[in-house]
């Protein structure tokens, strides 16, 4: 969701006009979409990923990774504008989103079937030895607990 409202949100900058700033209100609300959306999963993400006993320190890393990206994407971001202006440095960082979502699904789905592969390994092979059947009317009427 916060890869979606992001990249629909920066392509939508570059579609409107010099003398129609105003417009860009419409797009800001998705803003607080991007932005509540990647905080809460990233701190699910890292959790997630994260040994046993281990996950304060993943948040911390967390954290230094967010800084130095966003040190770089600033950066480079200032660079690319003044170079080749802001229509290229929206769409190109849309296209870094879009990129950005398309392997952390890809990767999501392989690391779910790998998942469901070790469940798979370890199921241990059950077999029933006999089967009970209660008839619970009679144990109503009765008063009788099954």
């Amino acid at each position: 969701i916060a890869c979606m409202a992001y990249i629909t949100r920066v392509v939508g900058y570059t579609f409107i006009p010099q003398n129609r700033m105003w417009m860009v209100l419409f797009l800001e609300p998705l803003h607080g979409v991007t932005y509540a959306c990647a905080k809460t999963s990233q701190v699910e993400f890292a959790a997630r990923l994260a040994p046993k006993g281990y996950e304060s320190s993943s948040q911390g890393i967390l954290s230094s990774v967010i800084g130095v990206g966003s040190l770089i994407g600033l950066s480079l971001g200032g660079w690319v504008e003044d170079t080749l202006g802001a229509k290229v440095m929206y769409r190109g960082f849309a296209m870094v989103a879009l990129v950005g979502l398309i392997v952390l699904f890809i990767a999501g789905k392989q690391h779910g079937k790998s998942i469901e592969s070790k469940h798979e390994e370890k199921k241990p092979l059950v077999l029933p030895t006999h089967t009970t059947k209660t008839n619970y009317d009679s144990a109503i009427s009765t008063g009788e607990e099954t």
